[in-house]
């Protein structure tokens, strides 16, 4: 009776780490990979929570950006126009640039570093687009240095996108990529959906100072991050 009883104790075992072993599947399997992204010792919460933030802000200050220059006669409509086009452009060209860069392996272990310091750079370009410019006016800058920071701190901007991207994927290894950016990217609509939902006149009030100090909140942020490069140590363990 004993025999019989332990053995049913041991299939009982059995059975249960079968169980608990046992592959998920659907929705316990994403609730799951969505729990170890945000979860995760290397405190990915707060990566998402800085990505989020500059996002949301940029999307308000680019879409104030025109009507500041243009209210105040600081520009015609085109010329405002241009500034953000030009902007715009070299947050593209700046993110393709990086996302080839990150693969240098100078650069490949240090992507933490790396967007302290861009989102440190670009809080400063931004603060000083603020002070020369309404409401402020505290320093004179001509047209064309106008138009070169603001053109600047697109660039700094854009080439935080792919890092995130990267520092994500990295630090919540071995999640999957497509769990980490879907999760990315839903934050960021997340915190657009909240900036259009403020009241608008609030909005174009706040949106000028909301740039340099989300970028500087991003910067701190980061700088808390656990930086392990679990992926990149398991490919190379691979390829050796």
């Amino acid at each position: 009776t004993t025999t019989t009883t332990n053995n049913n104790n041991n299939n009982n075992n059995n059975n249960n780490n079968n169980s608990a072993n046992k592959p998920r599947s659907g929705h316990g399997r994403i609730c799951h990979e969505l729990g170890t992204v945000v979860c995760s010792k290397s405190r990915t919460i707060l990566l998402l929570v800085g990505f989020g933030v500059q996002m949301g802000a940029y999307g308000a200050w680019s879409g104030v950006l025109i009507t500041v220059l243009t209210a105040t006669g600081t520009m015609d409509t085109q010329e405002a126009s241009d500034i953000g086009a030009y902007n715009t452009l070299a947050g593209v060209i700046g993110g393709a640039a990086i996302g080839l860069a990150v693969a240098l392996p100078a650069l490949a272990t240090r992507l933490r570093l790396t967007l302290v310091a861009l989102s440190a750079a670009g809080a400063v370009t931004f603060l000083v687009v603020l002070l020369a410019l309404p409401p402020l006016n505290v320093i004179s800058v001509s047209k064309t240095a106008l138009v070169l920071l603001c053109t600047l701190g697109g660039l700094f901007r854009g080439m935080l996108d792919p890092i995130f991207f990267e520092l994500a994927t990295e630090i919540s290894y071995p999640s999957s990529p497509a769990v980490v950016g879907g999760v990315l990217t839903v934050w960021t609509h997340v915190v657009m959906v909240i900036v259009l939902a403020l009241p608008p006149a609030l909005v174009n009030s706040i949106a000028m100072y909301l740039m340099p100090v989300a970028m500087l909140v991003t910067a701190v942020l980061v700088a808390l991050v656990k930086d392990k490069y679990h992926r990149r140590n398991y490919d190379t363990r691979k390829k050796a």
